[in-house]
């Protein structure tokens, strides 16, 4: 019992009866019946008001290695081999990889730390431009402001107020790292990606969140409006979660949408290189830029137009000229 970590104390009883009695009244744990004759079919028995405790199992192997014993010296085996056969081989244990559940954790903490805020702050921007479409703020305001000066204000703005979290859980992490704090594995790593991803896929997010919005004539609709953004979030995040380590973390880890989730989650794990980091970050690099590009046109066309909700590809259309009424600014 010693191998276990076990203390076994034992004591004889009068019979089988009064075993029952002592394991039923909790004097004894259990209570081991042995059998009177060794012939063939008689084997030990056990006594006991817990069946699936560990202290049961042991004590169930314990006896099956006694019997196994006593069969070997029946059948005329020593007790040199009986304790040879009988005695388990030392197992060395190599640990491939240590620090593979602190670098899990920080994976899964920035994945759904970006998730949550690229979430709220693409519904915030889509609402807010709703609104002011619905409000007739942005009509006031296109003839006097270019509409990617109106939209790049709101995605600045909305994208500051979300830096502070990100700087406020940042924060600590460095703190620690500065002090030679003990972290998980891969924690300042993922942290720090976080923040590079989470930047970028906050401009290219904010940025179609806005063109989107602008699409509808009531802010109610804003929220449909903004729903492939959603999926997107949702599939990258739940991949990021589960699957980052595959072929499939690798490929999404590559595809702007998905890549402020993905790559931070593969950098933690320890499964990136830094030519696949630097391609993820080119490649979302030109999304938000390309992305960028497309809202302004949809962005200001969207807003003029009024009546049954616009389609993306009609916006594209639209001449600039015709869709985007320019004036002098009025008389102060």
């Amino acid at each position: 019992m010693a191998a276990q970590g076990l203390e076994l104390e034992t004591e004889p009883v009068a019979d089988r009866a009064a075993a029952v009695a002592d394991v039923e009244g909790d004097r004894l744990d259990a209570a081991i019946v042995v059998p009177s004759s060794s012939a063939a079919g008689t084997v030990p028995g056990l006594i006991t008001d817990e069946p699936g405790a560990a202290f049961t199992a042991t004590l169930r192997q314990a006896i099956a290695v006694e019997h196994t014993r006593s069969v070997l010296r029946s059948a005329g085996v020593d007790d040199a081999t009986i304790l040879d056969a009988l005695t388990p081989p030392e197992v060395s244990i190599e640990v491939v990889d240590e620090d593979r559940s602190g670098r899990v954790a920080a994976a899964s903490a920035v994945s759904i730390a970006v998730y949550l805020l690229l979430f709220i702050v693409t519904l915030q921007v889509a609402n807010g431009v709703a609104i002011e479409k619905a409000n007739r703020v942005s009509e006031v305001l296109l003839p006097v402001v270019a509409p990617r000066v109106l939209l790049f204000g709101k995605v600045l703005g909305v994208g500051a107020t979300a830096l502070l979290p990100v700087v406020a859980g940042l924060s600590p992490v460095l703190v620690r790292t500065v002090a030679g704090g003990d972290l998980p594995s891969g924690t300042l790593a993922a942290a720090l990606a976080g923040a590079a991803w989470f930047v970028l896929g906050s401009g290219l997010y904010l940025c179609a969140a806005a063109a989107l919005g602008s699409l509808v004539e009531r802010q109610e609709d804003a929220g449909s409006s903004a729903g492939v953004l959603t999926v997107f979030l949702v599939g990258s995040y739940l991949v990021a979660q589960s699957a980052a380590d595959t072929p499939l973390g690798l490929v999404l880890a590559l595809v702007p949408v998905s890549a402020p989730m993905v790559e931070p989650a593969r950098l933690a794990l320890g499964v990136s290189s830094p030519l696949e980091a630097t391609a993820s970050l080119a490649f979302l690099l030109v999304g938000v830029v390309g992305t960028a590009r497309l809202a302004v046109m949809v962005y200001g066309r969207g807003l003029v137009h009024s009546g049954q909700r616009l389609r993306i590809r009609d916006a594209l259309r639209r001449s600039a000229a015709t869709a985007i009424p320019r004036h002098a600014p009025p008389p102060v």
